[in-house]
């Protein structure tokens, strides 16, 4: 990753035959992140990256007395490239993000608390 606005961000996973690019949009260190990247193209073999409109992910952080909020607001649903209707596409990511952020609660509550 280049860590700077405008920088490069790559992701993999294990079930997914190639990594997928996107670009930092912005950077409000410790509160705020926020990425463009082609999501259209995951899990879809009839688009690539080089065609698939981005959307927006936007991950922002809130402290709270019990913890901290992560909110995560993924935008650009609005229009998606035919052949894919904008339910499934929306569908498609809430459940991979939903996944996710399982697994970083999964994670986060095996930590010790110090």
């Amino acid at each position: 990753m280049d860590f700077r606005v405008g920088g490069a961000i790559h992701f993999t996973w294990e079930n997914e035959p190639c990594p997928y690019t996107g670009r930092i949009e912005v950077i409000e260190e410790p509160q705020r992140f926020a990425f463009c990247w082609p999501s259209y193209a995951v899990s879809h073999p009839r688009l690539t990256f080089a065609t698939a409109p981005s959307t927006l992910v936007d991950i922002t952080l809130q402290e709270r007395a019990e913890g901290t909020l992560l909110t995560l607001v993924e935008s650009g649903f609005a229009s998606p490239p035919q052949p894919i209707p904008a339910e499934e596409a929306y569908r498609d990511n809430q459940d991979g993000w939903q996944e996710c952020l399982n697994g970083l609660r999964a994670y986060l509550q095996s930590q010790q608390v110090v």
